[in-house]
């Protein structure tokens, strides 16, 4: 786990199993006293340096997606899609990404939807294009998958929208219409408010369409933002966003500064030394 909590009656004695247990270069993320009858608690969350380093590298969302078109040669638009449970924010995450300037807004975008299930869907994403004035195709198998992104031709970047699944995609002709474009990033997006266990549990029911990224959304549905490293950690994917409100396209954000922030990085060094003192 990314984040360890100690608890004890004294700031000394705290500190020092931080030291024990994560040794003396430990970042402290949170550190909270409650008093209590008879006295107070001490609580200090902390985490490994080596650790929040490896989670640094790890959420470069844009270097992972350079490394990987670097190794393929398509010919036409950039596909990129969102997967992942019902109520996640997917079709909202797709118009942030087209829109804003932190996306691809700079860029000629074409959306393609997969999700001819949901009841609404297709009107929803229908008229986010009207509104923003760019093209949308819908696609019901791999043939019409394949036909949609031919009429895309002329667009740099095609962003998929995809039904509602978490524990499992199956053998559904979504699946199979998303494998069959081949996407350069599959971005597994998750709601703040998730569980660390249930992340884990919706990246491997996805895998079989191979997700590259996490975009973790609503994070403006949490009360903290202290979560959101343990749900990248969890998630084991790099992050070129996170999604902060319903707005569009204001509410994308990078994802690397804000979730490095929700660990307090940058007053970690400071407080390196404070530990090391003891």
């Amino acid at each position: 786990m990314l984040l360890e909590t100690f608890r004890g009656s004294e700031l000394r004695e705290v500190l020092a199993r931080v030291r024990r247990a994560l040794g003396d270069d430990a970042m402290l993320v949170r550190t909270q006293v409650t008093r209590r009858p008879g006295g107070h608690e001490v609580e200090v969350v902390a985490a490994r340096a080596a650790d929040v380093e490896q989670l640094r590298l790890r959420l470069d969302g844009a270097r992972a997606a350079a490394l990987r078109a670097e190794g393929r040669k398509r010919l036409g638009p950039y596909v990129l899609a969102m997967v992942g449970p019902s109520g996640a924010g997917k079709t909202t995450a797709c118009m942030k990404v087209a829109l804003s300037p932190a996306g691809v807004a700079h860029r000629k975008v074409g959306l393609l939807t997969l999700d001819t299930y949901r009841v609404g869907a297709l009107d929803e994403i229908q008229t986010y294009a009207e509104i923003a004035e760019l093209p949308v195709e819908v696609a019901y198998s791999a043939d019409d998958a394949l036909g949609a992104l031919e009429r895309l031709r002329d667009r740099e970047v095609v962003l998929v929208d995809t039904p509602g699944r978490g524990y499992g995609a199956g053998s559904a002709e979504w699946v199979s219409a998303l494998l069959a474009l081949d996407p350069d990033e599959v971005h597994l997006v998750v709601p703040a408010g998730a569980r660390p266990g249930v992340v884990r549990a919706l990246a491997r029911g996805l895998a079989g369409v191979a997700p590259t990224h996490v975009l973790l959304s609503k994070l403006d549905e949490t009360p903290s933002d202290l979560p959101l490293a343990a749900l990248a950690d969890a998630a084991g994917l790099p992050a070129r966003w996170v999604s902060a409100g319903p707005e569009v396209p204001s509410a994308l954000l990078p994802a690397g500064p804000r979730i490095l922030a929700s660990v307090g990085l940058e007053a970690a060094e400071a407080d390196r030394a404070a530990l090391a003192a003891g």
